[in-house]
């Protein structure tokens, strides 16, 4: 009884404005068909039925806010582009070992070179007249057994790889 005052007072120009029409043709009185938000665009809009007025819009609820799936990848893509232009991350892996290794630290002796200055023949490479720059006319050298006349031996330390090694001896 209460509901249809309620319309009759509602009735302007002679037209009912609750009243709507039923996809089969009848007539429903839906009060509340108004207020069912729909999602359009980035905003929820009130259903608006009646043609005098305009969408109300309010912002989203924060569970519809979220990107979309393609604004996730592009997000994802730019992060990905600002990564490499940063360079590369040392990233661990799950056993805590990192993916990449820093270079060892030479050896101190020959300065990651694996070769050093021969001591028998000083670095000349012949064993005669070590203390001359060159030699006298007429004499021939006679070449180092140890550098084969090179005049630079491996190191001892490194044993020629040029890496800085551990201690050798008892643990």
């Amino acid at each position: 009884m209460t509901s249809e005052i309620d319309v009759r007072n509602d009735v302007r120009d002679g037209v009912r404005d609750d009243v709507k029409d039923d996809d089969d043709g009848g007539i429903s009185l839906d009060p509340l068909r108004d207020l069912r938000p729909t999602l359009i665009g980035s905003t929820w809009q009130r259903e608006s039925w009646r043609r005098k007025k305009r969408p109300v819009k309010t912002p989203c609820p924060p569970e519809k806010a979220r990107p979309s799936l393609v604004e996730e990848m592009i997000s994802a893509w730019k992060n990905e582009r600002r990564r490499r232009r940063e360079g590369n991350w040392i990233v661990d892996t799950p056993r805590a070992i990192p993916t990449s290794s820093r270079p060892d630290p030479p050896c101190p002796d020959c300065r990651g070179s694996g070769r050093v200055e021969c001591t028998r023949c000083c670095g000349r490479g012949r064993t005669n007249h070590i203390d001359l720059v060159m030699l006298p006319t007429g004499s021939w050298p006679r070449w180092c057994w140890f550098c084969r006349g090179s005049g630079r031996c491996y190191c001892a330390r490194c044993l020629g790889t040029g890496q800085k090694r551990g201690i050798i001896g008892f643990h």
